[in-house]
């Protein structure tokens, strides 16, 4: 049976979702280790920022 849109959306939500998780991990090491106002610490803060985003705008897409 081919995949449908939806069957892509929630492929896509579910990839978002492990990046967003994958991220904050990150994001608590780097912060733990390096401090809060590291370069590497924000920088992952950022990349975090845009994939939440990226997640809300699919999630909102979807519901209508």
């Amino acid at each position: 049976m081919p995949l449908t849109k939806e069957d892509y959306r929630q492929e896509s939500l579910r990839e978002l979702a492990e990046m967003i998780q994958k991220l904050r991990n990150d994001l608590v090491r780097i912060g733990t280790s390096e401090g809060l106002s590291s370069p590497r610490t924000i920088q992952v803060s950022q990349m975090l920022d845009r994939y939440l985003v990226k997640y809300q705008l699919l999630v909102q897409k979807n519901r209508r």
